[in-house]
């Protein structure tokens, strides 16, 4: 007798169960060989479709839908559920929660869109009557002593000494 308590345990079966036992295992061993070629054979095609196939699902598009419903929309306040029959028709297949959040986005952080009066619907913010692309960008430097424009940019100090307390007093 095998000093396995396991072997000692099947040592008690019949033949019969014993025989039936490894013809299970034999098929079990057959599926598991089928599951591994399947899986095999769609990493294949993931690896033929190129490396963004398994990166995820990535950008939708959605929030650019949206900007440019509120960009067409002149000024008018549009109701969430309009909003999303809109998208819906220009092929946006995000879920209408999903929506409601990138639409919250443009409110908050990016100031792209606001409430209408009372807190109900969303319209273009009046910071944006046109595209974000369209509007010149001004660049200047303000002094961080005196607030001034373009103080900084002609200044010739290079340090910053913190203030002197017992000047102060």
């Amino acid at each position: 007798m095998a000093t396995n308590p396991v072997a000692n345990l099947l040592a008690k079966q019949s033949r019969s169960k014993l025989k039936a036992m490894l013809a299970g295992l034999d098929a079990t061993e057959e599926s598991i060989k089928a599951q591994r070629m399947m899986i095999l054979e769609a990493l294949e095609q993931k690896a033929a479709a190129g490396p963004q196939a398994s990166v995820g699902r990535g950008h939708t598009g959605t929030s650019d839908t949206l900007r440019q419903i509120m960009r067409e929309s002149g000024g008018r306040i549009l109701m969430p559920k309009q909003i999303i029959r809109i998208a819906r028709e220009r092929g946006v297949t995000s879920s209408d929660p999903a929506i409601r959040v990138a639409l919250r986005r443009l409110e908050h952080p990016e100031g792209f869109i606001e409430h209408g009066p009372g807190g109900t619907g969303w319209r273009l913010a009046s910071a944006h009557p046109e595209p974000e692309n369209s509007r010149p960008a001004e660049h200047r430097r303000y002094s961080s002593r005196t607030g001034d424009p373009d103080l900084g940019a002609q200044s010739e100090e290079r340090s910053i000494e913190p203030p002197d307390p017992a000047q102060d007093s």
